[in-house]
């Protein structure tokens, strides 16, 4: 082949002629780039450096000769250049293999690599980027760009391979589908990547996060007897209503929860509507975090319908939520539904109404049952009355002292059983276990408090009545039960 002798200096053009032993093109590299040259016999693999190699010997065997375009040395760097920058033209991407991942209970994951096809840059992958064991490759897979397919239960991503120390680094994209078998939660697990073929086969272990789009247990209760034995108890003055705790059950995933429906079960007039609120709760792995349902109790409503619910272990009502939620890292929308029973508890202010109104109530059948069993001590004179009048101040003296004692004692007696129930023991009364931290009870401890033996006794006589009534006997003939206030 007949080289123009003015693409290279005068050394060059001497050595290309004919017959002596040098290749043009080499000569070309070796007087117009050197460093070029020294790249050119240590590459390895496919490359810029490579694939120019190629384009060259194609452009030799084909007769087809560049240096009429320049007529001056300075010009043959930048035809370097120029093939460097069109080289992708003339090779291939390296072959690209992820076998199958092995997950817990049988599940897996297969992956399918599609062809690469030439890249114009990383972009803002490159906070993702790895290197292979043999820094012979740069790999760069972006968990910010999985997109999933829920029909077919799979999820897609793309990888970007660039060969190293390459003097214009090219990149090479790769699109590949994973697809599910099994069911198992969504984890971050390390995907062995082979580039290259083999026995020149090129390993990097990138971590990916796998989502399973048939896994729904990834957020709970916290505590899930709440749902069926454990009860929530629920403020009747509290803004915003109950609050749950939620657990991420994942070990390496956070969770946003995103939004937040609740509705009531049983009375749904013992609640106003749901406040809707802006949400966007972070769960890291293997953590719990406390939601608001924006569901506030009405005071008045939730107290009197609940008011004849007595024992401590049954609910006032059930309150059914509905938790919208994504895994982070490209995991999708998710519907979790939770539903827990509701105790009220009475306000502050309430349970001291009710104490109030129990022990006024206790003292006055106090005086009246005590009245009606001395019927024939009526007629005695009365120190108090003194020739047909009464004396009022004293008989007013008399009952306020009585009702500030009975009072005292009845908040005494009150916060005692309060304290009692919250350490998880019992208030036993009337043979019946009772909640002393609601208002029917509180009343009743009262009565009892400031009433004393005449009203319990009364109170047993009532309750005998009143269950020989339902079963068909008016009780009297019953033995008295224990007295355990």
């Amino acid at each position: 082949m007949k080289v123009r002798s003015f693409i290279c200096p005068r050394g060059a053009r001497n050595a290309a002629r004919p017959n002596s032993g040098t290749d043009s093109w080499q000569v070309f590299l070796i007087r117009c780039a050197p460093w070029a040259h020294r790249a050119w016999q240590t590459q390895k693999g496919p490359g810029p450096i490579c694939d120019l190699r190629r384009g060259l010997q194609m452009a030799k065997q084909s007769k087809f000769s560049i240096s009429f375009l320049f007529q001056r040395d300075v010009y043959g760097s930048l035809v370097f250049f120029l093939f460097l920058l069109c080289s992708p033209a003339f090779g291939q991407a390296p072959p690209v293999t992820i076998n199958p991942l092995p997950l817990r209970d049988s599940a897996q994951v297969s992956f399918t690599v599609f062809q690469g096809t030439p890249a114009d840059s990383a972009g803002t992958g490159r906070l993702f980027k790895y290197e292979t064991r043999d820094h012979r490759y740069a790999i760069i897979v972006d968990p910010n760009k999985i997109g999933l397919v829920p029909r077919y239960d799979a999820f897609y991503f793309e990888v970007l391979v660039s060969v190293q120390g390459a003097p214009i680094p090219s990149w090479y994209r790769y699109d590949v589908r994973a697809d599910l078998s099994g069911k198992f939660p969504d984890t971050i697990a390390d995907v062995p990547i082979k580039i290259g073929a083999y026995p020149d086969e090129s390993l990097v272990n990138v971590k990916l996060p796998i989502h399973c789009e048939s896994y729904d247990d990834s957020l709970g209760l916290a505590d899930p007897s709440l749902s069926d034995r454990s009860l929530l108890r629920v403020e009747l003055s509290n803004p915003t209503g109950p609050s749950i705790t939620v657990r991420n059950t994942l070990t390496t995933l956070a969770i946003h929860v995103t939004k937040v429906e609740a509705h009531p079960v049983n009375c749904p007039g013992c609640w106003k509507d749901q406040i809707n609120k802006p949400l966007d709760v972070l769960i890291p792995a293997s953590s719990t975090a406390q939601i608001s349902l924006n569901l506030p109790p009405r005071s008045f409503s939730a107290m009197f319908k609940s008011a004849f619910i007595l024992k401590e272990e049954l609910p006032h009502d059930a309150v059914e939520a509905q938790l919208t939620y994504n895994v982070d890292q490209g995991g999708s929308t998710k519907i979790k539904p939770i539903q827990v029973r509701i105790r009220f508890s009475p306000t502050l202010w309430q349970l001291a109404l009710s104490v109030l109104i129990g022990a006024v109530v206790g003292i006055i059948l106090k005086i009246l049952v005590a009245t009606r069993k001395k019927k024939d001590q009526s007629t005695q004179e009365d120190p108090r009355i003194k020739k047909g009048k009464v004396r009022w101040k004293e008989v007013i003296r008399l009952w306020v002292k009585t009702l500030v004692i009975g009072i005292f004692f009845a908040a005494v007696a009150e916060f005692i059983a309060v304290s009692i129930a919250s350490l998880d023991s019992k208030l036993i009364l009337f043979n019946r276990d009772l909640d002393p931290r609601q208002c029917v009870p509180a009343v009743l401890l009262a009565m009892v408090v400031t009433g004393g033996r005449p009203v319990i006794q009364w109170i047993q006589t009532l309750i005998r009545i009143l269950g020989g009534a339902a079963n068909g006997d008016d009780g009297r003939n019953r033995p008295e039960p224990a007295v355990r206030p």
